[in-house]
């Protein structure tokens, strides 16, 4: 009897140990993901937030606001789908007027607008089929203008009319041979311009790369791979100006602006140039110095100037978390800056 009073209490102690590591990864999925809603939120992208927000309810409906950005979200997505259909309803009838006046591919257009607004709506896919029935001679006459400007080196101008007769047949052979040598000629003037972009990339001087790889977009605007280097470029370059304003910060001994701004490039690009040799150099800097910046805040406390106070405790705990002086003072100053502020609102 005793072994099975043990066996139970063992069962039970496994059952609770489970329960507590369940409702453990449950809370912590239900704070990540309400987080990453609220980001998505504050960004502006309601249909992903939407969907986090939805999984947060389904763990714990009354949690922080989740009601209130639900609501907010579910409200955008109904009248995003009531902007859609009155913009597909619109442009159905707009193609069906052009039917009626034999404008095939003006109605094409239309039709084609409405299924990239509603993949279901009404008959749209018969309209599609409709249209491009009736534009084989037109198929035939962009296909040939097509080569055309091919034999004349006009490349984009082929390549655009290659993209239309796609348009007028999806599934046309002609078109899809006639873009695959076009982007091989394109290739093949973009690809100089290219490989001096990724010299220049490789010796971090983006600008000049830049330079390059617009010329390259140029003669080769299709190319994906461009674009992705440009927006890369770009990114360098943003840091590169980051990197020029901290190291313009510490030269000017403003030390802590520039402890934020080489950490905060640090996040940003691990490793670039010699952001971590600085920020070593201030971490000791400012260590040995610690003392200056909690007297400062010391002394803006004793003037009633607490918002300065905090500021420079703050700093202290930065490079120091556990000063317990600079954190309990701080504490202080910002109870007494609470009330301070709560006293000018109500008057």
């Amino acid at each position: 009897m005793k072994k099975v009073i043990a066996f139970l209490v063992i069962i039970a102690a496994l059952h609770s140990t489970g329960c507590a590591m369940i409702f453990r990864h449950m809370k912590e999925k239900r704070d990540t993901t309400y987080e990453e809603g609220v980001r998505l939120y504050n960004q502006g992208q309601y249909t992903a937030a939407h969907d986090k927000f939805k999984t947060v309810i389904s763990i714990d409906p009354e949690y922080g606001k989740i009601k209130y950005y639900y609501g907010q979200t579910s409200r955008f997505l109904k009248k995003k789908e009531q902007r859609s259909r009155q913009k597909a309803n619109s442009y159905y009838t707009q193609g069906k007027q052009y039917m009626k006046v034999k404008r095939y591919e003006a109605a094409l257009n239309m039709f084609l607008i409405v299924k990239e607004e509603d993949d279901n709506y009404e008959d749209v896919d018969f309209q599609i089929s409709e249209c491009r029935d009736n534009l084989e001679t037109t198929l035939n006459a962009v296909m040939k203008y097509a080569r055309k400007l091919n034999r004349q080196g006009r490349y984009k101008d082929a390549y655009n009319q290659c993209e239309r007769a796609k348009k007028l047949s999806p599934m046309s052979p002609d078109a899809s041979i006639l873009m695959k040598d076009i982007e091989e000629a394109m290739d093949e003037r973009s690809e100089p311009y290219e490989k001096k972009a990724v010299a220049f990339m490789e010796k971090q001087r983006y600008e000049y790369a830049k330079n390059l790889l617009g010329k390259a977009i140029y003669y080769n605007p299709v190319k994906p791979e461009l674009k992705e280097m440009i927006n890369e470029c770009n990114k360098k370059i943003a840091i590169d100006t980051d990197y020029k304003n901290a190291l313009r910060l510490y030269q000017r001994k403003q030390y802590f602006p520039a402890y934020y701004s080489f950490k905060a490039l640090e996040r940003k690009e691990k490793g670039f140039k010699k952001t971590e040799v600085y920020i070593q150099q201030l971490e000791t800097y400012l260590k040995n110095n610690i003392w200056k910046y909690y007297n400062l805040g010391q002394k803006y406390y004793d003037s009633g100037d607490y918002k300065s106070a905090v500021r420079e405790w703050n700093n202290v705990l930065a490079i120091d978390p556990n000063h317990q002086k600079a954190r309990e003072y701080r504490e202080r100053a910002m109870a007494k800056l609470e009330m301070k502020e709560s006293l000018s609102g109500g008057k």
